[in-house]
């Protein structure tokens, strides 16, 4: 199915070009939309009524696995939910044993209550850090987009005291609550605090998700801190290069919906371009342009897993599972995004979409005036998408160069009677994503790439079969 909706989404992207004159005049659509035929092509692109499937949800489909971590072992953990991309949550991971080791638990980050995060002491403590912070028009999902800066937390504080008052206001029993918060939201997001503070225990990373190549590699570059206020939230996405992800809350309560990766193309608008925001945009006040272009997003709630998480629970994310996340109270969390042998194809597969996607647009557009052929992530052609692609690729590389290198010292010395069998699982995960990056940096498109990112794979892969690891 996947692939028919690519072809159907190429049929629609020649129709945008028609329409607009290759994007140059967007006004080009009014017509269209007018006279229905945007919603016709909709329709055909999602495949809403070519396929019965879609409208057909399975009892089991929308249910999540509540497992205590007292009954989940690592092996039972890697077969039943890293294996088959499933997601699950984990309880009891915070437990009185452990408490020792998640500092984040204690009067340092929490109210003497344990249910709410300490601010005052948050700010006298950490007061000078600087971090991201993202600015929403109002509580809640909305189609634009958050407004990302830079503050001290002292200042995400301030805020927070001066604005943040709804349990002041707000009657116990009143449900409407996101109409009676500021209009302004702030949210701290992504702060890495384990990277800016190596030495200060805030809290030990579950043993379900130690094996973690992309923090190996990184510095730690993707364990993150998030404090937010009720009705702050994140947009609908799929985390870091097809990366696993998991969350605990440290307290208060988040609201998820997760897709599952066979539903994406559901996600995207009519033509194949954008993401929506949310999973309900098409619902949002003045939704009707939202409902012509993103014709998928009813079918997709039907197949959405909604999860409510409770304070000291873990989620975990399996790789390309699209979700948004809202804080339903006040909310402490910790998150990392990791990648092992486990997924590094999903890493992979992630990459190949992204320059497949690059190359159907770039398809449509016309030769310069000189005949020449467009080239695609040239420096004169150059955008975001392709910086994108190429941090992938270079993220990516990093990760599977370093883990072979590290890993070949480990293995017998004595390779004559090494059978395919006995490889070890890392490099049966590693050696076709370096097949494919060595296919890849061979195109012209990705030879001066190769130069600049100082990519060796060539040798990589020659070191790896003198070794007959293949």
């Amino acid at each position: 199915m996947e692939e028919e909706v690519k072809h159907r989404q190429m049929v629609a992207r020649l129709l945008y070009s028609i329409w607009t004159r290759s994007g140059r005049e967007v006004s080009g659509l009014a017509d269209p939309i007018l006279s229905g035929r945007v919603d016709v092509l909709g329709d055909y692109v999602m495949m809403i009524h070519d396929n019965s499937e879609i409208n057909e949800l399975p009892s089991s489909q929308n249910i999540i696995d509540r497992v205590s971590s007292s009954q989940l072992t690592y092996k039972d953990f890697v077969e039943s939910y890293m294996n088959q991309n499933k997601p699950v949550i984990i309880t009891n991971i915070i437990d009185s044993n452990e408490e020792n080791n998640w500092r984040v638990r204690s009067d340092d980050w929490l109210d003497p209550t344990k249910t709410r995060p300490n601010i005052k002491h948050i700010q006298k403590l950490f007061g000078d850090e600087l971090v991201s912070v993202h600015e929403q028009e109002k509580a809640g999902f909305t189609f634009a987009r958050p407004r990302p800066t830079k503050m001290t937390v002292t200042e995400f504080c301030d805020w927070w005291f001066k604005h943040h008052h709804e349990e002041e206001i707000v009657d116990e029993n009143n449900k409407q609550l996101h109409s009676l918060l500021p209009p302004k939201i702030l949210y701290l997001k992504d702060w890495k605090f384990l990277a800016n503070f190596p030495s200060y225990p805030l809290y030990q990373c579950p043993f379900y998700f130690q094996n973690d190549w992309l923090n190996q590699y990184m510095n730690g570059a993707y364990k993150f801190v998030y404090l937010g206020p009720q009705g702050s939230c994140t947009r609908l996405h799929a985390d870091v290069l097809g990366s696993y992800s998991w969350s605990t809350n440290i307290c208060g309560q988040k609201r998820w919906y997760m897709i599952p990766p066979s539903y994406t193309y559901l996600l995207y608008d009519c033509f194949g371009h954008r993401l929506a925001s949310h999973l309900h945009q098409d619902l949002d006040e003045g939704g009707r342009s939202s409902s012509t272009f993103y014709p998928g997003l009813k079918v997709a709630r039907m197949h959405a897993i909604e999860v409510i998480q409770e304070a000291t629970e873990t989620i975990f994310v399996p790789s390309g599972w699209h979700h948004t996340v809202e804080n339903m109270e006040p909310t402490l969390s910790v998150n990392h995004n990791w990648i092992n042998e486990t997924n590094i194809s999903w890493s992979w597969q992630k990459v190949k979409r992204e320059i497949d996607a690059l190359c159907n647009d770039a398809a449509f557009r016309k030769s310069n005036e000189d005949g020449e052929e467009y080239n695609l992530c040239s420096s004169n052609n150059k955008d975001d998408s392709c910086s994108q692609v190429e941090d992938d690729l270079y993220l990516l590389w990093i990760i599977v160069s370093k883990k072979a290198m590290d890993t070949l010292p480990l293995l017998p010395h004595d390779n004559s009677n090494r059978k395919e069998e006995s490889f070890p699982s890392i490099f049966r995960s590693i050696i076709p994503v370096l097949k494919g990056i060595q296919c890849l940096t061979n195109t012209e498109m990705f030879s001066k790439w190769k130069t600049r990112s100082n990519c060796h794979v060539d040798d990589l892969l020659k070191l790896l079969s003198d070794a007959k690891l293949f």
